[in-house]
């Protein structure tokens, strides 16, 4: 059993030390899986959501005018600044994910994505077995076959590691824990999902994978 408030308290803690000593030109370099997004831009959205999530402010909830009010709240405040607000306000939403547990795999889900978005632009890999991922991967599997069932589509067996995350079905993807979470992200590119270890018809499913659109080029991390 997985402690959802203390795998996201962690991840703060992994992030704010990735931060630490960014220069003017780290804090404002594009986060490439973001939506243009600089290192500083993808903070704000993660603070924001906390802020937003206290102050019950959840109308449009995920949608791009919900995230981008939280970047332009916090247009004018510095790197170090929003990673503070973060730490600030972080320790109520774990005490709520502690309490909620997978639930809130959603936020985790986000979180950790960023955290990768984050290690990706600054060149700072690790982290591929944390704790936030595995709730990650939870929400994946929770969601990834009635989704899939909405297109039409039969399920998908997901498969880490070569352990079954899913009941068995027709169609499987195999991967690292790693890999399933990036690319139910949308951070594979369809050549890239193509290429995935797949057994069974699996070409309806490739560009299903996605909650979003993939990105054109392929991401290598």
């Amino acid at each position: 059993m997985i402690d959802v408030g203390a795998a996201y308290r962690d991840l703060r803690a992994r992030i704010s030390l990735i931060s630490r000593g960014l220069n003017a030109e780290q804090w404002e370099r594009v986060v490439p899986h973001c939506p243009a997004w600089t290192v500083r831009q993808t903070l704000a959205h993660l603070s924001g959501i906390v802020d937003d999530a206290i102050n019950g402010n959840m109308t449009g909830v995920a949608t791009d005018e919900w995230t981008d009010a939280q970047v332009a709240k916090r247009a004018t405040m510095a790197g170090p600044e929003i990673m503070d607000e973060w730490q600030t306000y972080g320790p109520f939403v774990d005490a709520r994910a502690s309490e909620a547990g997978l639930s809130l795999g959603q936020l985790l889900f986000d979180a950790v994505n960023h955290e990768h978005d984050l290690r990706y632009a600054l060149g700072e890999p690790g982290a591929r077995d944390s704790d936030a991922l595995w709730v990650a991967l939870h929400f994946v599997c929770t969601h990834m076959n009635p989704r899939l069932a909405g297109h039409g589509l039969a399920g998908l067996t997901i498969v880490v590691d070569g352990t079954r995350m899913t009941p068995s079905a027709s169609v499987e993807v195999h991967g690292s824990l790693f890999d399933i979470v990036r690319a139910s992200a949308s951070r594979r590119s369809l050549t890239q999902v193509q290429q995935m270890h797949w057994v069974g018809d699996a070409s309806q499913h490739f560009d299903k994978l996605y909650p979003f659109s993939p990105p054109e080029c392929d991401i290598n991390e």
